[in-house]
């Protein structure tokens, strides 16, 4: 499989596959969605070994 996303250099130095998201404005909808990972999806990933948000919380 090919794409065109590759992580730049500094996203790499964090071990990450992808870019990060951008930090632009976000709709309700999106602000909603980033909360619900936030508040399930990156415990429960830590709780699994894996990392779902960077040292920062992004």
């Amino acid at each position: 499989m090919t794409g065109t996303a590759q992580p730049s250099t500094e996203d790499r130095g964090r071990g990450g596959r992808l870019p990060l998201a951008s930090h632009g404005p976000l709709t309700e909808e999106q602000l909603a969605t980033q909360r619900r990972m936030r508040d399930e999806v990156v415990p429960w990933a830590r709780e699994a070994g894996a990392a779902a948000a960077t040292a920062e919380g992004i």
